[in-house]
């Protein structure tokens, strides 16, 4: 039996009746709209967990291809890779901006990748075997580590328990 440590201490009139139904009504909707945030973010995270694991594998691959097209590069220009690559440093071609996702009142940072303009030095090296240096310029490995790492800062932040009970 309860003791009456349960109950609200209140005189059973129509008003307090109306005022408790108001009250379950809010807790109600507020409980749904919680519900829906945590379905939300369970959603958001895992679309976010599949990508890691698809980046990845596609992670290997590129990477295997850019360390085969680098040392093809570095045979075919006899040790004067090194050189070219420092003289035709520049300003970069890629860079990041920052941008913001709300997902029911978090908020995931993700970085954008930017293209800062044409590539300046198309054409160096061409007098050496340029074709190879071109195959190591490729984009890809970039945008592929970039999307892993987004991925990695969203489930960083996705992560703690709180946001994911269910």
């Amino acid at each position: 039996m309860s003791d009456g440590k349960d109950k609200l201490p209140i005189l059973p009139s129509r008003g307090n009746q109306s005022a408790i139904e108001a009250r379950l009504v809010s807790a109600k909707r507020g409980h749904g709209l919680l519900k829906r945030k945590a379905d939300a973010l369970q959603f958001r995270f895992r679309s976010i967990h599949c990508k890691i694991v698809e980046t990845r594998y596609l992670m290997a691959d590129i990477m295997r291809e850019a360390a085969i097209a680098l040392s093809r590069a570095k045979f075919e220009t006899n040790a004067v890779f090194n050189q070219i690559v420092i003289q035709n440093i520049g300003k970069a071609q890629m860079k990041l901006r920052l941008t913001r996702e709300n997902i029911g009142g978090v908020f995931l940072t993700e970085y954008e990748a930017v293209e800062n303009g044409p590539d300046v030095y198309q054409i160096a090296g061409l007098s050496t075997n340029g074709h190879h240096l071109n195959m190591v310029k490729t984009e890809k490995p970039f945008k592929t580590m970039h999307n892993h790492y987004n991925c990695c800062c969203g489930v960083k932040v996705l992560r703690p328990s709180s946001y994911l009970k269910g």
